[in-house]
């Protein structure tokens, strides 16, 4: 069993405690003295979350929505995308790349890939990437091909591409690596990272989009130690009018799994004061056969500490969750007593959790390629 561990909640930063997993959701404004809106019951009695819990599963749907072909297609095309390069010498000729959110202003001086690679363009023969005359690859990377997969292979049908650019720093052994997806013509997630061949840990900034969505938030992967499967990401950005941040967090261990995801949620009213406020955090861990162990949802209504309840029970796998009713689930917090409440709300932090377990594998992976390629470059 995970030991449950809580922070009270801070605007302006998240806490990350391994060994957990943490859903926290939904600040809304209200007049002075309102009560916070719930949703509709859904026939099942029981409390209610806020109406703006909606939004919590609303808003990683509709970032991963749009993205969520090209990622399909990695997940297949990720381990063949490392073989096609090989390990080539670095070339002397430099070559700027594409400007990225966040990117550090030392200047790098030379691409990484080998002249025969940098510039080239990858496709699928049908059992492995080749290189091809197709023009459009970044002079300072290599751009591959994504296809449609259906029965987990990839069709004739291409749906866009992914661009990994490398650069060394002067004088050092440092690379300047940028990573961006598109689907068809937009682009819906671009990172950059410096990567340090000395170091297990690398950190990326850059943007996830959902083209023709009011989504587009700011995004930041670290890998912490991609030996062990340990990942951070995070989310932040306004999205209907409202400021969003999310921050999940994996690890693989000797002992076993363990999950952890953050979501907040600010709505001002106009007088920048914040009227109403809750969270909601789910704590999940499992065995080394991924079978959860334990998992608990807790919500706090008014984010003081002293009012929370424990509002379901999750049992499952990581990737296959279900969740039951806190009062018959079987589950238990120190100090927290059991409420029940509706299958609505219920549904809701449920698919809150699948969303941003989404997200998170898909971005994770993503920059975790990007680091492999430019090692390999």
């Amino acid at each position: 069993m995970l030991r449950y561990a809580w922070r009270k909640w801070r605007l302006s930063r998240v806490s990350l405690a391994g060994g957990m997993l943490v859903l926290a959701m939904g600040v809304r404004a209200c007049g002075k003295g309102d009560e916070a809106p719930t949703a509709p019951d859904g026939g099942g009695g029981g409390s209610s979350l806020p109406a703006t819990a909606s939004e919590f599963s609303a808003i990683p749907v509709s970032l991963l929505s749009a993205a969520a072909p090209a990622f399909t297609s990695l997940e297949f095309s990720g381990p063949f995308i490392v073989a096609a390069l090989g390990s080539p010498a670095p070339s002397p000729a430099p070559s700027p790349a594409p400007m990225i959110p966040g990117r550090a202003a030392t200047a790098p001086t030379a691409t990484c890939f080998s002249a025969g690679f940098a510039g080239t363009t990858f496709e699928w023969n049908g059992t492995a990437y080749a290189a091809s005359a197709t023009p459009g690859a970044p002079a300072n990377g290599v751009r591959f091909t994504l296809y449609e997969i259906v029965a987990g292979v990839p069709t004739a049908t291409v749906i866009g591409h992914i661009d990994i650019t490398c650069e060394t720093v002067a004088a050092t052994t440092l690379k300047d690596v940028t990573v961006s997806v598109v689907v068809g013509a937009a682009q819906v997630f671009s990172a950059y990272g410096r990567v340090d061949p000395g170091r297990a840990d690398v950190a990326f900034s850059g943007m996830l989009t959902a083209p023709g969505a009011a989504a587009t938030m700011q995004a930041s992967v670290q890998l912490n130690s991609p030996s062990a499967n340990a990942s951070t990401v995070s989310l932040v950005g306004s999205v209907a009018g409202s400021q969003w941040q999310f921050s999940t967090f994996e690890r693989d261990g000797s002992g076993g799994a363990s999950r952890l995801m953050t979501a907040y949620g600010l709505s001002l009213s106009p007088d920048l004061n914040v009227r109403t406020s809750w969270s909601m955090q789910v704590d999940l861990g499992a065995g080394l056969d991924g079978v959860l162990t334990s998992g608990t949802a807790v919500y706090d209504p008014d984010l003081s500490y002293t009012n929370r309840q424990l509002a379901g029970c999750l049992a499952g796998t990581f990737s296959d969750v279900t969740i039951q009713d806190a009062l018959t689930g079987g589950c238990s917090v120190p100090d927290v007593p059991a409420v029940r409440f509706s299958a609505q709300s219920l549904g809701l932090i449920e698919a809150g959790y699948e969303a941003l377990r989404k997200v998170h594998v898909a971005l994770a992976s993503v920059v975790k390629l990007a680091v492999q390629v430019s090692a390999s470059a």
